[in-house]
């Protein structure tokens, strides 16, 4: 296997990341401080209480501000008056107003950076988007995508519902972004509407090429002058005017990168210890959400469990937990606390599972690793699932963490991107890259009227897994099993009501099109010809495959439109059939069992005795992540 130089590497910027504009942006609706505690206590009804009304007062005084902008206004809190209580249940009150709300106050200042920059949006080669609130599937990040018209090939990432800090942490990870890929754009958008949470203060802020810095106020403070002369900034090593010549800034970046591609190094896997076999489901379903009064749905709901052509699924709930908590086997009842208070807890338990396996084959100390990007679809907390998990694993402190919610599929494809930059643009950099999904917030009873629940019923599977992602294996203590030479995400047009879910009080719903497949397998082909293309390759039997299963329908319609041999999704129907839809996790799962059944069958390579292949992933949007990987000899 000599071809590594026959696949053109992505070339690094030659010099740090810089910030090339800044846009900002507030609601119309300015609140006076001194105003503020009469406004609040008349708007909640709460006028009676006089002597909190005077604490209250004081504390606004004491916080030193002026005024804030907010997006609430007394007529919208009179139009939802469940928002100025203190503990009625308003949820899905208040994810009305922020998932369409989140990306429209983004794009005011997204506009306003993009003028300052003063080149085509369409240059924007990646867009890193943070926010507290405005959860839904597809996120805030593609409808921001959608309403500045920035082009299909953006690589996203979305960070929901980790607070303050984040606009420091996506400058860290817009720099690796910036540095790993000459020529990128990177947008990065913090928006904030504080809706969900109590009445704050409401903005947005953005950013191109950023750095890791955490000062961009600061930097215009008297006597200190950034570098660049295009009001950007170095690095936080070289952040302010110094002696060091461009050269040593060259030889400085270039110390910092390793030689060779990030590589995977090590693959854990761990699932629930309960065992569901799909044949014997529909009767614990039925049973546990007290529906055996309705024969003819349980009926047509074995019928869909047959075609989904899964053996057996792993699941945390059990019927115990189910007579716990009765309001998550009803159809509508308001149960979001119930699970929230399992999946906080659980998610990070069967994280660090599959994470011990992954470190364990790895074979060095934990205090090697630099790096954590975790993804969940529930779990949603702060602090979040990413530190809850360094405390179970006691890894270093200084571990730079990335929190994934609420994603869906695709993400586990993504995570494998985010980790590659990260590998390739910090030498010696070991990144702990883990998904973990609980099917609590979907689990629900049935209704003869919903056929997509009832099908997300039949399919979803709690499972978690981890990889160690680094660059330049050590030699005799690292065991490389892939290399990813190249990762990047597209977005279908006008598919956005393809498959997605929503965030509510009931829990996380889902829904599809039965022309999924369809949308899928025809839009393959193009992401198959970009990615290969370097290497001259288009007849895809003659890689090896490593795809989110999604359905059987979708393995089907992908082997039907790129003409492929039934072999080459071997495993992904085993994963399928076995574990059932991980969603993120699944992927992965599909990429331990190449490796090993070509192990097992006495290949050449980790993959399927072929050298190159491909990494796919699906998820709302449509988005599909594809990843070309390099396989190792055995």
């Amino acid at each position: 296997m000599d071809s590594f130089d026959s696949f053109p590497r992505p070339q690094s910027a030659d010099g740090p990341a810089t910030i090339l504009a800044i846009g900002t942006a507030n609601p119309a609706n300015v609140m006076d401080q001194m105003e503020y505690a009469d406004y609040y206590f008349r708007i909640t009804n709460a006028e009676d209480k006089t002597e909190l009304k005077r604490k209250f007062k004081r504390i606004c005084e004491k916080t030193m501000v002026k005024r804030r902008y907010l997006y609430l206004t007394e007529e919208i809190l009179k139009e939802r008056p469940k928002l100025c209580s203190y503990m009625e249940p308003s949820f899905d009150d208040r994810q009305d107003i922020v998932v369409e709300e989140v990306p429209k106050l983004a794009k005011e200042a997204a506009t306003k950076a993009i003028k300052e920059w003063g080149r085509s949006m369409s240059d924007i080669t990646h867009l890193v988007f943070c926010s507290i609130s405005g959860i839904d599937m597809p996120g805030a990040d593609y409808r921001l995508a959608k309403l500045l018209g920035l082009p299909l090939s953006v690589n996203r990432i979305m960070l929901y519902s980790q607070a303050c800090h984040m606009g420091a942490a996506m400058l860290r990870i817009a720099k690796d972004l910036a540095e790993n890929n000459k020529g990128a754009r990177v947008l990065v958008v913090s928006c904030e509407i504080t809706t969900l949470a109590s009445l704050y203060c409401d903005g947005t802020r953005d950013y191109y090429n950023t750095d890791t810095r955490n000062s961009l106020y600061k930097a215009y403070e008297e006597g200190e002058t950034p570098r660049s002369s295009s009001r950007g900034f170095l690095p936080h090593h070289s952040s302010y005017v110094y002696a060091a010549t461009m050269a040593g800034i060259h030889a400085f970046r270039k110390a910092q990168r390793p030689q060779r591609p990030a590589t995977i190094m090590a693959i854990g896997t761990a699932n629930p210890p309960n065992l569901y076999e799909q044949s014997t489901f529909p009767d614990f379903y039925f049973r546990v959400t007290n529906s055996d009064h309705m024969p003819e749905l349980k009926d047509k709901f074995r019928r869909i469990c047959g075609k989904t052509m899964i053996k057996k699924r792993y699941m945390h709930l059990t019927e115990e937990v189910l007579k716990q908590k009765p309001g998550m086997c009803s159809y509508m009842d308001p149960s979001f606390d119930e699970r929230q208070e399992i999946v906080v807890e659980e998610v990070p338990r069967l994280a660090k599972e599959a994470a011990a396996k992954a470190i364990k084959e790895w074979g060095r100390d934990k205090s090697g690793i630099t790096h954590l990007v975790f993804c969940s679809t529930s779990g949603i907390d702060m602090p979040g699932a990413d530190y809850r998990l360094v405390k179970l694993l006691d890894l270093p402190l200084s571990v730079n963490r990335i929190m994934l919610y609420n994603q869906a599929c695709h993400i586990g494809a993504q995570m494998l991107r985010i980790a590659k930059d990260i590998a390739e643009n910090n030498k010696d950099a070991r990144v702990l890259v883990v998904a973990c999904e609980l099917n609590t917030l979907i689990f629900r009873g049935p209704d003869e009227r919903d056929f997509l629940s009832l099908a997300g019923q039949a399919a979803f599977a709690d499972g978690a897994a981890a990889v160690i992602v680094g660059a330049d294996p050590i030699q005799g203590v690292e065991k490389p099993i892939f290399e990813m030479m190249s990762a990047s995400q597209v977005t279908v047009p006008d598919c956005e009501k393809a498959v997605g879910g929503h965030l509510k009080e009931i829990g996380l719903t889902f829904h599809f099109m039965n022309q999924l497949p369809m949308l899928i397998s025809n839009n393959l082909e193009n992401c198959l010809l970009e990615a290969f293309k370097p290497l001259g390759i288009t007849d895809w039997n003659e890689v090896f495959w490593v795809s989110h299963p999604g359905n059987w329908g979708i393995m089907d319609a992908i082997e039907k439109k790129v003409g492929l041999k039934q072999e080459k999704l071997r495993s992904s129907r085993h994963v399928f059939g076995e574990y059932g839809n991980m969603m993120s996790a699944t992927v992965l799962f599909v990429m331990d069992d190449v490796r090993k059944r070509s192990a097992a069958e006495g290949r050449a390579t980790t993959g399927d005795g072929l050298e190159w292949g491909v990494l796919f992933g699906f998820g709302p949007g449509l988005t599909i992540e594809t990843v070309v990987l390099r396989s190792v000899a055995l």
